[in-house]
């Protein structure tokens, strides 16, 4: 028997995708003509439970209308048949991925719509490309590389060469931190490489205060970091940057502090007394004892990183209420947002704190979040949550995508699977958190893209990483380069994934080829960028993108293949007379004759493409004059 639904057809649902609040929406069901039993949506509505019968239409559909609820959340569905004593479900997939609906025999896995309140994200924003940077290993800006104000306990590499390590007793406790020195002044002496690239925003791993080089153990939230300069060094960054067009986001950690900080204070650097040195301190009900002062919670386990109690009033008048907190100080400073670091540990009601006082001190401002897994129905410590309604983040971090996209491109999963990946992301997300997602290939957390990509052959991990970097750059969304990965830097785990920028060492194949994938987004890709596009599976190894305009069209085709080239017939959809070009290596491009086509009118406009292996082209069709 036939029971069809497809969550991505606007035959079966439309509109297509994530809603707003009070918004309609309508879905269909399709049996067999002669079905002739009935057909039931089983919703849950603001955590309520209903059925409704659905409307039996010709032809052999069912349909059924609503409205949206008045607040965000979620609508979840599934279809019941009947007919006599045989009962069909219908409902999402196991892997909650939406799309063609599957039979069960029982309860099945509900299809889901993201409930938003008006989802907007600063125009600014949208599909900019951005740059992140881990300032120990970036840049010295110093003449003749000195460090500055070497910390206690800690030691500076000989050279600028050194693979970055640990220094750890034999329980893994790090015994001092070894740093590189890099500093603002060494960003801001290398603003220009990244207008190369062109970069529109600068996302900063941590700067304040912190006894290690990676400084996610703050110790003073009002403070530059002495190794990274001073505050006039960070107001020259903030200037030069906004010359050149590059706004700056920093670094968030407020789900926990460093041991050795002014508010822990577990070390004694700091001369008031802070939560580990006593329980009259203004900092002691920012942190949760089990055994005073030694045993405590902590990030994961880590000694090193006191977990705070984030709606502590104090604490929440410290980071973003009070008139001087720290998100109010830095925005006033210049700074364009923050991103959250490990936003799923943090309150929904202190994501929303930071976000009011953001845009309290610029409405154009923007708060992006550490979310690994798709951010609209991400469940964390038993609670399902929805970072997208539209009052908490504006942007996160698209790890769904880096793990499809990497996948893919190992052959690990098919075009299929990875086009399905993406296809629920362009489901579940409001189209301008598509627009703002931070679609990285590369991060501080990961190994470097380059190292993953390599499976024993090292020349096919550098044609693969290009590939994949060309489409990353085609896709809607924040487009991220993780510093480095521009020059072909290698590195396994952390802190190895960490290593020194190679200046006077870079690829320069990989460098170029970045640069002018960066330069055709900008240019040829930037009118296109503004909507979902189509995903196109072709057989296992090739991957499609297709946008269209009223008068252009562009296809992306990403070829995982390791040797075998793809002969791809593309049919454009445009009316009359079209030429089509490749754009990103100049491939041949055949427009077929009217004999290849049967001269039949509904099939012109079509063009054969031969995709390279382990190659991504660009096809760009437009009407001819």
């Amino acid at each position: 028997m036939k029971i069809l639904h497809d969550t991505r057809s606007s035959k079966y649902r439309e509109p297509f995708g994530a809603l707003g609040c009070n918004e309609p929406v309508t879905l269909r069901l399709e049996t067999d003509e002669d079905f002739q039993g009935e057909a039931e949506i089983r919703l849950w509505l603001e955590d309520e439970e209903k059925i409704f019968r659905m409307k039996k239409l010709r032809g052999g559909f069912y349909e059924f209308s609503m409205v949206m609820p008045e607040t965000p959340g979620h609508v979840w569905y599934y279809f019941i048949l009947q007919q006599g004593h045989e009962v069909w479900y219908l409902g999402n997939n196991v892997k909650n991925r939406g799309g063609e609906g599957v039979v069960y025999a029982t309860r099945p896995p509900s299809f889901q719509i993201t409930v938003h309140d008006r989802f907007r994200v600063p125009l600014w924003f949208q599909n900019r490309i951005m740059y992140q940077i881990f300032p120990d290993s970036f840049c010295n800006g110093n003449p003749g590389g000195q460090v500055n104000n070497p910390k206690k306990d800690s030691f500076v590499y000989a050279t600028w060469e050194n693979l970055p390590f640990y220094h750890k007793d034999k329980n893994g406790n790090i015994l001092s931190w070894g740093f590189f020195g890099g500093n603002l002044l060494g960003i801001t002496s290398r603003l220009d490489h990244l207008k190369s690239l062109g970069v529109g925003v600068l996302y900063l791993n941590p700067i304040f205060e912190a006894a290690s080089p990676h400084r996610y153990d703050t110790g003073d939230y009002l403070e530059i970091d002495g190794v990274l300069g001073t505050l006039e060094d960070f107001n020259r960054l903030i200037l030069e940057a906004g010359k050149r067009g590059i706004a700056i986001i920093l670094d968030g950690v407020f789900s926990h502090t460093g041991a050795d900080s002014r508010y822990f204070n577990k070390k004694g650097t700091y001369p008031e007394p802070g939560a580990y040195n006593s329980p009259e301190s203004p900092y002691f009900p920012w942190y949760t004892f089990t055994n005073y002062p030694e045993e405590y919670q902590c990030w994961w386990g880590v000694t090193d990183l006191p977990n705070v109690r984030e709606m502590d009033k104090s604490y929440r008048e410290f980071i973003y209420e009070g008139e001087n907190s720290v998100i109010r100080t830095w925005m006033r400073r210049g700074v364009k947002g923050f991103r959250l670091d490990v936003a799923d540990e943090l309150p929904e009601d202190f994501i929303r704190g930071i976000r009011k006082a953001i845009e309290e001190e610029d409405p154009e401002g923007i708060l992006i979040g550490e979310v690994w897994e798709d951010a609209t129905n991400k469940v964390t410590y038993g609670q399902l949550r929805n970072y997208l309604e539209g009052d908490q983040l504006h942007s996160v971090m698209n790890y769904p995508l880096y793990q499809a996209l990497l996948d893919f491109s190992l052959n690990s999963i098919s075009s299929a699977e990875a086009g399905d990946i993406l296809m629920s992301l362009y489901e579940n997300y409001p189209l301008p958190a598509i627009l703002s997602a931070m679609n990285l290939i590369g991060s501080h957390d990961k190994s470097r893209i380059l190292t993953l990509l390599d499976q024993g052959n090292f020349q096919l991990a550098r044609e693969r990483l290009m590939m994949l970097a060309a489409f990353q750059m085609a896709l809607p969304g924040v487009p991220s380069i993780y510093y480095g990965d521009e020059a072909g830097l290698e590195g396994g785990p952390d802190p190895d994934n960490r290593r020194p920028f190679p200046w006077g060492r870079e690829d320069q194949e990989i460098l170029s080829w970045y640069q002018r994938i960066t330069g055709l987004r900008q240019s040829e890709f930037s009118d296109f960028l503004w909507q979902r596009p189509r995903v196109i599976q072709d057989g296992d190894f090739c991957l499609i993108l297709c946008y269209s305009l009223e008068d252009r069209e562009l296809w992306i085709a990403m070829n995982t293949h390791p040797s075998h080239p793809e002969t791809l017939m593309l049919k454009s959809s445009l009316e009359g007379k079209t030429e089509g070009r490749e754009l990103f290596h100049q491939l041949p491009v055949r427009q077929l004759s009217a004999d290849e086509t049967d001269s039949n009118p509904a099939e012109e406009n079509r063009f054969s493409l031969e995709v390279p292996a382990l190659k991504t082209a660009a096809l760009l069709v437009a009407q001819s004059l």
